[in-house]
Order: C-alpha cells, then structure tokens, then sequence
C-alpha cells in the first residue's frame, strides 16, 4: 500500500518540521513527504525542508484566518490529491513523532484516536485518497450549513474536526488507529502515550 505524509508549518515551528522529515525519511525512506508552508519562511528554513521533503508547497498565511474556518482543510486535501498518488495519506503535526515504521492501517474512511464524540484527535491520523476525494467533490466545506455546525474550538482553526464532521454528514467511517497516540487536550501527558504506537503526539507545553 503506497503512503504519502502530509505536514503544515510556519516560521515558528519550521525546526520541529525538519525534526519530523528526518523520523520520517528513516522509518519511511519511500514514502511521499508534502510540506506546506503557512505563510513566508527565511530562506533558510525553506532550504532545509526542501533538502528532506518530496514536495514543498509556498502556501498563503491560512493559520489566523477566521474569514473562511475550511480554508485549512482544503488546501491539505488539494494539495495531498494533487501532489501525491498515494492510497493512504498520513497528517501529522510538525511536532508529532515517529518512532517506528507504521505496520498497519484500518479500513476506514478516516482514522486516528477518537475523542468520544466520535472525532479524530489532531497531531497524527490517517485517510485514503478516496476519501479526500469524496469530500471534495460533495462540496460539503463550500456549504453555509456545514460552517455553522462546526464544533465549538478555541481555536481559528480545527481542521481534523472538521474532517471528521465532513466525514460524519457524508456516512463515511472513522476508525481507531492503533499505531497512532495522540493526545492534544492538557489533562493527558506524556506518561499515559502508549509506548508502542509508532505515531505520537506530545503537548507543546510539556
């Protein structure tokens, strides 16, 4: 099964990007590495990224931007369906770690670790080219409706909340993902990660 990993940053996080390209060129030395940059890096950062990346994008400062909430998402599909032919298509945050190679996947639609209202928790997870499709294509993230009934977030931007309610209105599944540990909310730290998943994703803070 081919995979392409899929990774957004800006200025202040570019050295943690690098850190993560150089996991990922060592677990997955095949694999498809995207970068886009959420607005102007030093030129520096861009050389250093473009040297362990399959393909940097230069992309507009989207990450503040409350004017259009899908703006984020969006692009992260495009891009993933247009600069990459891979089946399954990893995002993770730039400080996201890989320990391991990845061994498995689900079936489903979208996959990561679940909050219990039924949505995808943010730094690592996984869907198939398919689904970015689907979810491009019904037009969902244009509608009206669809940005009202995003979740509350104290965040501008949710991107993989709003995957997963894209998801949810289309009736396509989410699933666990058992390679991957994230925990993006303050009350879980980094003692209760499982040691063995090859995704994790620690809290900034810690």
């Amino acid at each position: 099964m081919s995979l392409a990993f899929i990774l957004t940053t800006y200025s202040g996080d570019s050295s943690l990007a690098h850190r993560l390209l150089w996991q990922l060129n060592t677990h997955h030395p095949r694999a498809e590495k995207i970068v886009i940059t959420d607005g102007k890096l030093e030129d520096w950062q861009t050389r250093a990224l473009e040297a362990m990346c399959t393909t940097l994008i230069r992309g507009e400062a989207l990450g503040q931007d409350t004017s259009r909430p899908t703006a984020w998402l969006e692009r992260m599909l495009r891009v993933a369906l247009e600069f990459s032919s891979a089946e399954v298509i990893v995002k993770l945050d730039p400080d996201a770690y890989m320990t391991r190679a990845i061994r498995s996947y689900p079936s489903a639609d979208l996959f990561g670790s679940l909050y219990a209202d039924g949505t995808v928790a943010g730094g690592g997870y996984g869907f198939r080219r398919e689904t970015a499709q689907k979810v491009l294509e019904s037009g969902l993230l244009d509608t009206e409706e669809f940005q009202l009934l995003q979740p509350q977030s104290p965040l501008p931007v949710n991107e993989e909340r709003q995957l997963s309610h894209a998801i949810q209105a289309l009736g396509m599944t989410l699933g666990v993902w058992s390679e991957a540990c994230v925990r993006a909310r303050p009350t879980y730290g980094l003692r209760q990660l499982n040691p063995h998943c090859a995704l994790w994703h620690p809290i900034k803070s810690l």
